[in-house]
């Protein structure tokens, strides 16, 4: 085997607690992540019914600031409307030749703060298409090995992560496509809601050094809820039913 083709296995915060759990782990994108702890069929049910609490770390994360950062988003995303302070978006990064690189989810934060959650295996190409366009009062950081990131998806979900939070989760007051900056479990971080249709899925991001106490915390607050651990694999067959 050659160095060249050698590439270092990425680990998540939770990644020893996982294996205490029994996961059976799985490669994604250069990373180990569980794919199931009991089976993908078990779990999807469960997600179904209760809910399930799934590490997604890996996913790429850039937090883009400046002043004046609505002209850079139109030119730079498809289809971004006016994006208020904590909504989120769904929409395509654009190369300069117009083309799409990946699609990604943007969270306004501030007016002048904006995170950005995209596809691991894209967030060179991401970088280096925004850096192009950004002009002198903006900033485009990569935090993505920074911060831990834990979804929470399934009829329960609500129930189980208010019971760690003051953050009103009322659809009323946190409807789908919302974002805030606030405590979950004491720890300070950010919550947003992004739904897995017909299911309410949300998630948590904190730094990557708390990561295994914020696990701890959502499956201790999900114990008598029955909502627990899911791998990616179930994960995955839910979304794929609801495309």
């Amino acid at each position: 085997i050659s160095m060249s083709s050698l590439k270092p296995t990425k680990l998540t915060a939770m990644h020893y607690q996982h294996l205490q759990l029994g996961a059976t782990m799985v490669d994604d994108d250069g990373w180990q992540r569980p794919g199931y702890y009991t089976s993908k069929a078990d779990e999807l049910a469960k997600i179904k019914e209760s809910g399930g609490i799934c590490d997604v770390s890996l996913s790429g994360k850039l937090m883009l600031q400046g002043e004046n950062l609505d002209a850079l988003l139109v030119s730079a995303f498809s289809a971004v409307e006016p994006l208020e302070v904590g909504q989120n978006a769904h929409c395509i990064v654009l190369d300069e030749d117009g083309s799409g690189i990946d699609q990604v989810l943007l969270c306004r934060l501030s007016q002048d703060e904006v995170y950005i959650i995209t596809s691991p295996d894209k967030v060179r190409s991401i970088v280096c298409s925004l850096e192009r366009r950004l002009y002198e009062c903006a900033h485009l950081v990569d935090v993505s090995s920074g911060f831990a990131a834990i979804k929470a998806v399934g009829p329960l979900s609500r129930e189980m992560l208010s019971n760690l939070t003051e953050l009103n989760l009322n659809p009323k007051q946190f409807p789908n496509l919302s974002c805030a900056q606030t405590k979950v479990a004491d720890l300070y971080g950010l919550v947003l809601r992004c739904d897995e249709v017909p299911q309410e899925s949300y998630e948590v991001h904190v730094e990557r050094s708390y990561g295994e106490y914020l696990w701890d915390a959502m499956l201790e607050a999900g114990r008598e809820l029955n909502v627990g651990p899911t791998g990616i694999e179930a994960l995955k067959l839910l979304i794929s039913e609801n495309q």
